[in-house]
């Protein structure tokens, strides 16, 4: 059982600043609304392969195949967005629309698509142990 520090996001919860919401997640804060932790940023390195894109775009994809809440708080990705972008996984440039003001979109680098070879390898591995346990769920119910 969680302390109540660690449901609430307290102290405890990990390090910085409490994030309200927030789901201890070995030893990371998760943002409220991200409903797969272990697919967010796998996610969003397959939809900028698939094509360049800005923040809100990558939301609307992401909550469409339900990694996240349709309502969560943009923030998040845009603070995974740069942390892609610093660890050079992700690069961006400023692209003006047809309306309103120039946004900032993020494509995938050589770095980002190795990164994302290997998750995908990992997202396999677990796909098989996940059928293994399933199995063994339904063997012993």
């Amino acid at each position: 059982m969680m302390a109540k520090d660690e449901r609430a996001g307290g102290r405890h919860a990990g390090h910085g600043r409490a994030n309200k919401g927030a789901i201890p997640f070995h030893g990371m804060r998760i943002p409220k609304g991200i409903l797969l932790p272990p697919l967010f940023i796998p996610s969003i390195l397959l939809l900028l392969k698939e094509e360049p894109s800005h923040g809100y775009s990558l939301l609307k994809k992401l909550a469409e195949v339900g990694v996240v809440d349709a309502n969560m708080d943009p923030s998040s990705i845009y603070k995974v967005l740069r942390m892609l972008e610093e660890h050079g996984l992700a690069v961006s440039e400023y692209s003006s629309g047809e309306r309103g003001p120039a946004r900032k979109v993020y494509r995938l680098t050589k770095k980002g698509d190795e990164t994302l070879t290997y998750l995908a390898a990992l997202i396999e591995r677990a796909t098989e142990t996940i059928a293994w346990f399933k199995g063994k769920y339904e063997e012993l119910k």
